[in-house]
């Protein structure tokens, strides 16, 4: 997953990945919509995924990178990186395309710090 400098400094703070309480469907994070205490954390299994999102389409200096260990989370996860997963965990056409195309999981709620491995420090 790529990870915010905000987010980077959580993680080097020993706080892991803070996501807030509210109601923000698994439908409504994929699509990018954005709410205050939205609950989820986007994460890929793919780790070209991973640099593209860092690099903002290769367009900026990277940002960190990190590897969820999902075996070490009680969270909900929502594994959506296939287009059949995708279309029975979403409710929109669009967030399957996206979902699948990105090989999206979706963590609810915050990420301990045990859970997280960083990759890359990334250049900002």
């Amino acid at each position: 997953r790529a990870v915010r400098p905000d987010e980077l400094a959580d993680i080097l703070a020993g706080r892991g990945i803070v996501r807030g309480t509210g109601r923000t469907t698994a439908t409504q994070q994929v699509l990018g919509t954005v709410h205050k205490q939205n609950p989820w954390v986007s994460a890929t299994r793919s780790p070209a995924a991973a640099v593209h999102f860092a690099t903002r389409g290769f367009t900026e200096a990277s940002n960190a990178i990190v590897r969820i260990d999902l075996a070490k989370l009680s969270n909900q996860v929502f594994d959506v990186s296939t287009r059949e997963l995708a279309e029975q965990a979403l409710k929109h056409p669009r967030a399957v395309n996206y979902a699948a195309a990105a090989v999206e999981v979706l963590i609810r709620g915050n990420i301990p710090q045990e859970a997280i491995e960083i990759v890359y420090r990334g250049a900002k």
